[in-house]
């Protein structure tokens, strides 16, 4: 059969006869698609003729603390939607017989608002019309994809063969398998196709008695077929295969697709977890339903063409379809270790002031968000490890868990920060230019294990750092504190700042051997700062010479990774940051940290260097009483920096003892505080603020565009990868309020609790 060009584009079209039989006055009309098994210039492989399809991937979300590697294998999240995909460009919907996910056996299931599969079969079953029941997480449904899996082997026969996806390990195969072979069905298992690509997948065991695919094939008497493919990841290379690394651009075609779909299709592939461009398990099905083991990005924008056949091209919110809505708060009068209850819909018969109406337009984006956190110091650090294990980490659950405050990116200190019990560096020895003294054992009594305790939670967790001084040898006055007759700044000696490029390579290198591995350094804190504590002036232009004459050569030339940042800038009485964006040679500087900065000249920055990228640094620190009065101001600040093009937030000291003070005798505050001598933690209200803001704004997530009329309410919104969108906003009133959301010519009314910070979910 020749195909001819159909409406979506391709060159395939399905041949349909139309019956037609009379009845009084109705008329039923059947139509019957017979699937022409030629794509243009392809042919389908391995035999296969319109039979039925099994697919098993792993790619769980929750992480798995029992494994080497507790991440799972966030590539699946893309490639089942790609997968999901491609059966239905060819209307195939009714082929998919079985789609088991999230197949690490033995790993913990994680809730669904985080299932990242989940998330990506869902979204097709609603968009491409696939059969809900089909579908299989493994991590709450063993049993039922075991025996769902088993019966669809046992049907298999030479006429009716099962071909079957492996795009996950061996173990949950195994299982099947097993189950078959109780129930006699090696003969069955003759027919049944599995397709391999990776080697990983069928010999990584992440349990000592998990099996391996060459035990699969010893307990069914080599019966089951099997044809592996070219690896289908070739992530150094852009165009080629599946995987683009961390290069989205041959992808973004999706992104402006005319098919709705096809964007959310997008949105999936840029889920995954370490921000690569991955989906390259679609390469087996590819292959299986083309004949082509070398697709590619530009192979799949014209496999699909115009888009996929009846796709629902709106879905929830903007085809008016009343969304899912949740909405969760938390109290700022006080603190609370778990301090997020649910709001029950009370907005019946109730008027919307107009102050409360918020305009959202989910379609216009800004920037991702990275995450939001707070900073390690070594004095929280003391104070954490007062505590006993078992209480340590309830505090660290509290604080890092997806459970509950799940913070995503925080900041520590290179050497002493005014937190630090006392000044020191990692370079005490003068003159030490080689750096053959250099040592972070300091480190390892405190702050080391508080920031371990936190990655043992969440092992994803970003982390950036920055000096507030260099070592005292290489200042003019010889002190690592400032407020010194001989000057507070770095000497200008090559020699000397050559060696602080080095110290700052050590310093990465020896923290990565630690286990903690450091995202990016904000070249010195505070550089206008001239403090009591250590500190460094800095101006703009030094540092900007700095960056581009020693520490990125010395970065490139040991091979470190770790991204350089200028600042940390303060611009609430000060200019630097308009003197660092009028640096015409910035090649050194990936981007720039800002603290206690007002909007005005983060957006007039943002004018004058567009794709200048920019994380927040420190929160307001105030006074150490850790008042609710001052909770109540930090959802407006967050949303002052997010809303101004920030990816991130970052709150100061996460953990400080009973004194609330510096090792200076400043008292700030926190979120948490531990008493040295008698063992008791105390939750702040900012730990309620923090709490749901980082709770509800992650890693993946964008910013869309929202307005709120005379900004009578601090107010962020943003969209995840799976097109949920939240609504964060905080209601000053004394009284419970009803709040409405209007998105085109829909509106949802929410309520919002007294003196409370909401977020609203909508899915």
């Amino acid at each position: 059969m020749v195909s001819s060009p159909d409406k979506y584009g391709t060159g395939y079209m399905a041949k349909t006869y139309n019956y037609k039989h009379m009845k009084s006055k109705n008329v039923l009309l059947i139509s019957f698609f017979i699937l022409c098994p030629l794509l243009k210039g392809f042919a389908q492989a391995w035999g296969y003729n319109n039979h039925r399809i099994a697919i098993s991937s792993d790619g769980n979300s929750a992480p798995d603390y029992a494994y080497k590697w507790p991440m799972g294998d966030p590539d699946d999240w893309g490639a089942n939607a790609a997968i999901l995909a491609t059966l239905a460009k060819l209307e195939m919907q009714d082929k998919l017989v079985h789609f088991s996910y999230n197949n690490f056996i033995d790993a913990p299931a994680g809730p669904d608002s985080e299932n990242q599969n989940k998330i990506s079969c869902d979204g097709a079953i609603m968009r491409w019309q696939f059969d809900a029941s089909k579908f299989f997480d493994v991590t709450t449904q063993l049993e039922q994809a075991k025996t769902h899996l088993a019966q669809e082997m046992l049907k298999s026969t030479a006429e009716d063969p099962l071909y079957f996806i492996h795009a996950g390990l061996s173990e949950f195969v195994y299982q099947v398998v097993e189950e078959v072979v109780k129930m006699n069905g090696l003969e069955a298992l003759s027919h049944v196709k599995l397709i391999s690509h990776s080697g990983f997948n069928e010999n990584e065991k992440r349990r000592t008695w998990h099996h391996t695919w060459n035990d699969i094939q010893t307990l069914c008497g080599h019966r089951i077929q099997y044809y592996k493919i070219k690896d289908q990841n070739a992530c150094n290379l852009r165009d080629v295969l599946w995987c683009s690394g961390h290069d989205f651009s041959p992808w973004h075609w999706m992104q402006v697709h005319q098919d709705k779909s096809i964007q959310w299709l997008y949105t999936r592939l840029k889920a995954h977890e370490m921000g690569k461009a991955d989906i390259s398990d679609v390469g087996m099905l590819y292959w299986l339903l083309t004949g082509d083991e070398n697709g590619s990005p530009e192979k799949f924008k014209s496999f699909l063409g115009k888009g996929i056949p009846y796709a629902k091209q709106n879905i929830a919110i903007e085809a008016g379809i009343r969304p899912s809505v949740k909405v969760y708060a938390v109290k700022l009068n006080k603190g609370e270790a778990s301090p997020l209850f649910e709001v029950e819909d009370d907005t019946k018969g109730k008027k919307v002031g107009w102050r409360n109406r918020i305009y959202i337009q989910p379609n216009v984006t800004f920037q991702t968000i990275e995450g939001i956190g707070g900073a390690f110091n070594e004095i929280g650090g003391e104070a954490l490890l007062s505590l006993p294990k078992k209480e340590q980490e309830v505090v660290m659950n509290n604080l890092f868990s997806k459970d509950k405050a799940g913070f995503t990116f925080c900041r520590t200190a290179i050497g002493a920060s005014d937190f630090g019990i006392d000044a020191y560096s990692y370079s005490m020895t003068p003159n030490d230019f080689d750096m053959e003294h250099f040592s972070i054992d300091r480190d390892e009594n405190y702050l080391l294990p508080y920031i371990k305790s936190a990655l043992a939670v969440n092992p994803y967790l970003t982390l950036f750092a920055s000096p507030w001084s260099p070592p005292a040898w290489m200042k003019e006055s010889g002190k690592m504190v400032g407020l010194q007759k001989e000057g507070n700044r770095m000497k200008s000696d090559p020699k000397v700042q050559k060696a602080y490029a080095q110290y700052l390579v050590k310093y990465v290198q020896a923290y990565a051997k630690a286990g903690v591995k450091i995202d990016r350094i904000c070249i010195q804190n505070e550089n206008d700062a001239d403090t009591k504590y250590p500190s460094c002036v800095f101006p703009a232009k030094e540092m900007v010479a700095f960056a581009n004459k020693y520490m990125s050569r010395a970065f490139k030339k040991n091979k470190i990774k770790t991204k350089i940042y200028a600042g940390t800038f303060r611009a609430s009485d000060q200019m630097d940051l308009m003197d660092f964006v009028q640096c015409k040679n910035r090649n050194g500087i990936d981007g720039i940290g800002i603290q206690y900065t007002e909007t005005k000249i983060i957006n007039d920055a943002r004018t004058l260097v567009p794709n200048m990228k920019i994380i927040h640094t420190e929160g307001d620190c105030y006074n150490g009483k850790n008042a609710a009065e001052e909770a109540g101001n930090r959802l407006k600040e967050v949303a002052s920096y997010i809303n101004s093009g920030s990816t991130n937030f970052t709150y100061w000291n996460m953990i400080l003892n009973e004194t609330t003070k510096s090792g200076w005798d400043w008292p700030q505050n926190s979120l948490i505080n531990i008493d040295l001598k008698n063992g008791t933690v105390q939750y702040n209200p900012d730990y309620n603020a923090m709490f749901i803001i980082s709770k509800f704004i992650q890693p993946g997530d964008v910013r869309i565009a929202s307005v709120n009329r005379s900004n009578a309410h601090p107010i962020i919104t943003l969209k995840s990868p799976d097109g949920t969108i939240k609504i964060l906003v905080q209601n000053t009133a004394k009284t419970d309020d009803v709040f409405e959301l209007v998105i085109g010519e829909k509106s949802i009314k929410v309520n919002v609790p007294a003196q409370a910070i909401a977020a609203v979910i909508l899915k």
